[in-house]
């Protein structure tokens, strides 16, 4: 249910201040990216974490959203690739710590006749409130972890059948209708 403020042109979904709604504004700084390399052949989780800042006179929620892209990959990839957002209430002034995961399935592309698989590369990771290359007032920050080859082989890492991206899509949709409920 949408709630009316006293001013008409203001209309919330919720008691708290969003920041798309202007009212609050966020800064984000301090990102770490760990391990920031991984080797080819012994995948594991990356840890990355962030932090958010509240610089507007109003408490609010900011949605942190993180995006990888790679770089200079040897298969077709999208520009970016949203792998996780989370929803966090921070009070005017103050600074929360965010946590993302980037796990071994997200770092997998899709190579014809092969199915999913990791190369060994670079993997750029974007934290903000918007898509890294979306014009105006953005505060995206980034950094880099590395996928480095640690066999002799150069093909690739097979990691899942062709058909998962299905149940990745759907657990994505569930985490989302879920968060913005």
């Amino acid at each position: 249910m949408v709630q009316q403020t006293d001013d008409p042109a203001i209309s919330l979904k919720s008691d708290r201040r969003r920041s798309s709604s202007g009212l609050t504004s966020f800064e984000y700084s301090g990102l770490i990216i760990s391990p920031d390399r991984v080797q080819h052949g012994k995948l594991k989780n990356v840890k990355v974490t962030f932090t958010i800042t509240n610089t507007g006179q109003r408490d609010g929620d900011e949605i942190a959203e993180l995006y990888i892209s790679w770089q200079n990959a040897t298969a077709d990839t999208p520009i970016q690739k949203l792998v996780g957002f989370q929803r966090y209430g921070i009070k005017s002034g103050a600074s929360v710590t965010g946590h993302f995961t980037i796990y071994p399935h997200q770092m997998a592309l899709y190579v014809k006749g092969k199915g999913r698989i990791v190369k060994p590369g670079a993997i750029v990771v974007y934290v903000g409130d918007q898509l890294p290359q979306k014009q105006g007032g953005s505060k995206v920050i980034n950094g880099t972890f590395v996928i480095y080859n640690g066999d002799t082989s150069n093909s690739g890492y097979r990691l899942f059948p062709d058909k998962i991206w299905i149940a990745q899509l759907l657990i994505f949709i569930y985490a989302y209708v879920t968060l913005c409920n």
